[in-house]
Parts: C-alpha cells; structure tokens; sequence
C-alpha cells in the first residue's frame, strides 16, 4: 500500500499465499507443539495481561490449551481464511501475512520500481574510490565506468562489498549463540490442502520448515555444519518431501554489522545483518531499515547524532529478534543429541538473561516498543 500496489495483483503474479502464523513442533520436547499466532493472544483482563490469568489457570490444576485463545490459530488449525474487511463482520482484527517467493517478488519489485523512474544498471562492482573524510565518491565499475552519487545502499547481500570490503566495518558473530550456518531449500509438492501457515519441525541439528505456496512449497533445513555432515543434512530433507528439484546449498554466518550506516554508505538486508529463517524475518528487517531511513533521511551534512540513532535502533533490533530466536534453542528440554545438549550449558546473551529472570521471579514480560 505504501508504494501503490495492489495486494490482489501481488499475490497473483508473485503466487504467494495467506499466512495466519507458525506451527513448531519438537523443540521444547520431541512430540511437543506449540504456535507462533499474528495477532493477539488471549484479551487484557482487569488491565492484566492474558498471560497471567493462563498461569493463574494452571497454577490452580487446569489445563488450557494456550493456541485456542488465539483467532489467527483458530483459523489456522480449521485451514480457513477470511479476509479481515469481509462484509460479513467475520474477525475484523485477524492478522495475516503473506508466505512468499522471494525471487518472484524481486522480479515484481524491480518492474514496480523501474516504471516508478528507478534506472537499473547491470554492473559489476570492483572498488570504490573515497573522499578526504573518509565518504565513498563513487563505485568503480569492471568495465571501466563509475558511479558517483551522494548516497549509497548496500544491498550486497553477505558480501556486503561497500560496507564491508570497502569502508572495513566489522561483522559481529552470533555463532556462539546461534550455530547454524547451512541451509537448504528445495521446491516440493504441494499436497491437496494448503494451510495457512508454516510447519517448522526441530531436527537433530538444526530445523525443518514447509511453506505452501500457489503452486508449490518451499521446503528447507537449516543446520549447523558442526554437529551434521552436509550429506546427512541433505538426506534428511529429501526424505521428507517429493522434491521437484535438485536442493539448492547456501552458507551463512548469523551477526550484523558493528554500525548499519557509515558515513554516507548504509547497509540494508543481509549487508547489515543475517539471522536464520527460523523467524521468518529477512523481509520485515529490510521493510523496517527502509522505513528507519526514512525517518533518519540525511542532508548533505551526514550529522553523526542521526547518523547514531539510526545504527541504535537497527542494531538493538536484530538483537531482540536474535533472542527471540534462540529462546526457540535455550529453553529446550532436549538432550538427544549434541547440537540440543550444548544449550543446557549456554551462557546466554546479557540483553536475553535479564528479561528471562525477570519473567522467572514474577511472570512478567516487559514489551519494549516497537517489540
């Protein structure tokens, strides 16, 4: 909506489908499931949130089902959707997302853009020349032309080349916190229903994910190359899928830039940061550095105030987004294998150790805008 596109045509041309959450199994406990919903969980009670009155619940023996106090799960297990503006008044507050072929929508994207006035230039990147104070002047180009402008996104995914190559900012390393570093995704069939949502299933070294798409599933695993041979990881997927297509193998090293933004370059995607899909966000973190951008959209002065609560707010959300994730690994009761069993000893990150004491000691989650 923000940029003019019309969400029907979207999801037509790119073959996208609805999303209502995530449904995780195996990680608490092998054969334990529960839900990642959109939308609201339970409703404030006496000004008290939900959570409480679902502890209080079981504190006094009962047993309730946390999923089915959500609207999104309700639908979801039914494999229904409707769209919250139906004339019928049917669940006016359902959240929903989309599940998504990124190569389909890059190809979307760049045709919406380019008839928006954006020139693409099909070029190869060798060097950067700098200024005096250190900004980049332009980027020099294999065949011998440049590129001068006063601004610069990175959107060199992992290489991060300006950013990385040329201004030297370093990459902090979430590996010892989060292992995994390969993924593998194949086109799969689709079955005869598509739900709307996406199964993700821990495996022994990593998890499993399904997505439904129009007129295929994503499939994908993602592992840690330390705990499983690329073979076995690749044996693993295929034996749960009818692929349609060989696997296609990526490496990846979770962190993010030490700054997002230096000088008059600015890091967006997976130049500033790479976390695994387990939480489904590469998009969103890209949506959101756009936005923070555009909030913190620079004159020709480069101001290093602005220039610091932009890299403040895009750093400290990859790291909630990072603890969010390894709260999937670190509450595990799982020992069945060694990448489960190297949690039980982990030493978690500071920002993560503090919330999760406080919610021990009084059951309380403080939400931190914009959580």
């Amino acid at each position: 909506r923000f940029v003019g596109i019309d969400q029907n045509d979207f999801v037509d041309k790119t073959q996208a489908t609805y999303s209502l959450g995530r449904r995780l199994s195996d990680f608490a406990a092998i054969g334990e499931t529960f839900w990642h919903g959109f939308g609201a969980l339970g409703a404030l009670i006496e000004r008290r949130p939900f959570y409480h009155f679902w502890h209080k619940g079981r504190a006094l023996g009962l047993k309730p089902r946390l999923e089915l106090f959500s609207q999104e799960v309700s639908f979801a297990l039914a494999n229904r959707f409707i769209f919250p503006t139906n004339s019928l008044g049917v669940a006016p507050h359902l959240r929903y997302a989309l599940h998504l072929d990124t190569a389909q929508v890059a190809r979307y994207l760049r045709s919406h853009a380019e008839r928006g006035g954006v020139i693409r230039l099909e070029r190869k990147v060798v060097s950067a020349t700098r200024a005096e104070d250190g900004r980049v002047e332009a980027l020099e180009f294999e065949d011998g032309g440049s590129l001068r402008a006063d601004l610069f996104l990175d959107c060199t995914g992992a290489r991060a080349q300006p950013i990385g190559e040329v201004l030297r900012i370093g990459f902090r390393d979430y590996s010892k916190w989060l292992p995994c570093d390969r993924l593998l995704s194949v086109p799969a069939a689709v079955g005869e229903v598509r739900p709307p949502y996406v199964r993700v299933g821990a495996r022994a070294a990593g998890c499993q994910w399904r997505m439904p798409l129009q007129a295929v599933a994503s499939v994908g695993q993602v592992y840690s190359s330390a705990h499983q041979s690329d073979d076995d990881a690749r044996q693993d997927l295929m034996s749960a899928v009818e692929p349609l297509a060989e696997p296609r193998a990526r490496h990846f090293r979770q962190g993010r830039r030490e700054t997002a933004w230096h000088g008059n370059v600015i890091a967006i995607g997976e130049a500033a940061g790479c976390l695994e899909p387990l939480a489904g966000v590469d998009l969103h973190l890209a949506s959101n550095a756009i936005f923070n951008l555009l909030e913190h959209f620079p004159d020709l002065q480069f101001d290093r105030a602005n220039i610091a609560s932009y890299n403040a707010s895009s750093g400290e959300e990859l790291e909630r987004i990072r603890d969010f994730i390894l709260l999937h690994y670190c509450l595990t009761r799982r020992d069945d294998t060694p990448f489960w069993r190297q949690f039980a000893a982990l030493e978690l990150p500071e920002t993560l150790a503090r919330r999760d004491d406080g919610y021990r000691a009084t059951g309380r989650i403080v939400v931190r805008q914009p959580e």
